[in-house]
């Protein structure tokens, strides 16, 4: 499986919308491509909707702000782990 970080390689990060994203990805030939949104999972919905759209599977999850400021990036495998993200 190929596969390409969103930020740089598709798009800059928080440039554009999850239907974008998807598009590109698709365009690309990638068979999946994971991203993350900051602090919740607001437009993973829309997210993955496009992705089914486009043929590709979409992995999705949440870019944790800790307190340090860093940042860390959770993906989530199931309904679970996004209601665990959206606290994040």
């Amino acid at each position: 499986m190929r596969t390409a970080r969103a930020h740089g390689v598709l798009v800059p990060r928080g440039a554009s919308e999850p239907e974008a994203i998807a598009d590109r990805a698709a365009a690309l030939g990638l068979s999946a491509i994971a991203v993350t949104d900051r602090a919740g999972v607001y437009g993973l919905p829309r997210f993955a909707k496009a992705c089914r759209e486009n043929g590709i599977d979409g992995l999705a999850g949440a870019e944790a702000v800790l307190d340090d400021g860093s940042r860390l990036p959770l993906l989530v495998r199931d309904a679970r782990g996004c209601r665990t993200c959206a606290a994040c």
